[in-house]
C-alpha cells in the first residue's frame, strides 16, 4: 500500500512539505472543514476573487495524510503551488486565521530527495485503517474533477 502510495505521489509535481496542526482537541469533520477554508482561502489570495472558475492545473493541489486522530490530530501535505513565493506569504497567516490555536510548517521541496524524503514520511502510516479513510485529495473540496490517477488511488484504499 504505502509503495503504490508513493509512486502515485512521484507523478505529481508537488513543491511543498506542509504540517497543518490544529492544537486543541479537533473532530475529523471539523478537520476537515479547516483544511478546505485553507484552501479556498489560499487560492482566493494566489489567483483572485474567481479563483474557484479557474482551471485545475492553475489552482493549488495537494494531498493531506492525517496523523494521531486520537491524540493530537493534524495533517501532512504533499502541496504544489503554482506561485510559490505568494504561497509562501500567505499560507502560515490564513491558516492561524482559520486555526488561532494552530500551527502551519512550510518546507520547500527543493530536491527530488526532499519529495523522496516527505512523502516517505507522509505516507508512513497508511497501513492502519484509521489512515486508509483519512486522506484527503484537494479536489474533493471543489467542483474540480479527479482525474484517472486520482481515482486509482482511491480505490487502493
Amino acid at each position: 500500500m504505502q509503495s503504490s502510495a508513493r509512486d502515485w505521489l512521484d507523478s505529481f509535481q508537488f513543491n511543498y512539505f506542509v504540517t497543518a496542526v490544529f492544537n486543541c482537541q479537533t473532530s475529523e469533520q471539523s478537520a476537515k472543514s479547516a483544511l478546505k477554508k485553507w484552501h479556498s482561502r489560499v487560492d482566493r489570495q494566489l489567483l483572485g476573487p474567481k479563483w474557484s472558475c479557474k482551471a485545475t492545473s492553475e489552482r493549488t493541489f495537494f494531498v493531506a495524510f492525517e496523523e494521531h486522530p486520537d491524540s493530537n490530530r493534524h495533517y501532512h501535505l504533499m502541496l504544489h503551488a503554482n506561485q510559490p513565493t505568494t504561497f509562501e506569504e500567505v499560507a502560515e497567516t490564513t491558516w492561524l486565521k482559520i486555526i488561532p490555536s494552530g500551527a502551519l510548517d512550510v518546507q520547500p521541496l527543493a530536491t527530488n530527495t526532499d519529495k523522496m524524503r516527505t512523502t516517505g514520511y507522509s505516507t508512513k502510516g497508511l497501513w492502519q485503517k484509521q489512515s486508509l479513510n483519512n486522506f484527503i485529495v484537494s479536489t474533493e473540496f471543489s467542483n474540480q474533477s479527479i482525474d484517472e490517477d486520482q481515482s486509482q488511488f482511491q480505490r487502493l484504499a
